[in-house]
């Protein structure tokens, strides 16, 4: 499939899948595609320095805690109470609702107030990035237990990725919580529903809901009174 050999990824339900080339001559050169299933566990270590092993899932953390090993895995967003899943080749949104549980997305809202992006690696870990003046106060102490690897990784992301934010762990999801399950996508040209159809005439009917005889001359009339006249 990759004779030359190329990057693949490992998504939180096990799918490995990587992207290779269409050769159709299109615009779109690459397309992703399924490779197989696999369990990844245990560490990351270095050919030539397997002392600085780094664990794929770390024991120990709690919620707002330094995150301790790779920065990878499937990426979602959220907004408020939506959530989604963009699909890199089609752009397209798609919605998963009531998937999460609940203290995996109240701890997402505590940490990203405005929303943002995570992930969730192939062992259920669910990470995001926060500024550096949201760290935890013990920030020093954390980053000092890490890795060199690790902080080598941090070091890569801010100086080449200009990537100025600090990933942290949010939960965990167990084997049966994943993988997750998006809906399929809103597009334009898709019918609306009945619901939709009712809640957008009633919206429209709104607009109208004010007669000329309803509003007197009062209601149009500018108060030039100062506030010590009232």
């Amino acid at each position: 499939m990759k004779r030359s050999g190329g990057a693949l990824r490992v998504t939180e339900g096990g799918a490995v899948i990587t992207r290779i080339e269409t050769g159709d001559g299109s615009s779109d050169a690459y397309k992703t595609v399924y490779v197989g299933q696999m369990d990844l566990d245990g560490r990351l270590v270095p050919r030539d320095e397997p002392g600085h092993a780094v664990p794929i899932s770390p024991n120990g953390l709690d919620p707002g805690d330094l995150w301790k090993s790779v920065y990878d895995g499937a990426t979602y967003s959220f907004s408020g109470e939506r959530f989604w899943w963009q699909d890199g080749e089609t752009k397209l949104r798609h919605s998963f609702a009531d998937t999460l549980p609940r203290e995996i997305t109240d701890e997402l809202k505590r940490l990203r107030m405005n929303g943002g992006r995570f992930v969730i690696t192939p062992c259920g870990d669910v990470v995001t990035q926060i500024p550096n003046e949201k760290t935890p106060p013990d920030i020093r102490a954390q980053f000092r237990e890490l890795s060199r690897p690790v902080k080598r990784f941090l070091q890569l992301r801010r100086d080449r990725g200009n990537v100025d934010m600090v990933p942290v762990y949010v939960g965990h999801l167990s084997a049966d919580e994943r993988p997750i399950e998006v809906e399929e996508p809103t597009r334009l040209t898709d019918p609306l529903s009945e619901q939709e159809e009712a809640s957008l005439e009633a919206w429209v009917a709104a607009m109208g809901s004010y007669e000329e005889s309803d509003l007197s001359e009062d209601d149009h009339r500018r108060d030039d009174r100062g506030e010590g006249s009232r």
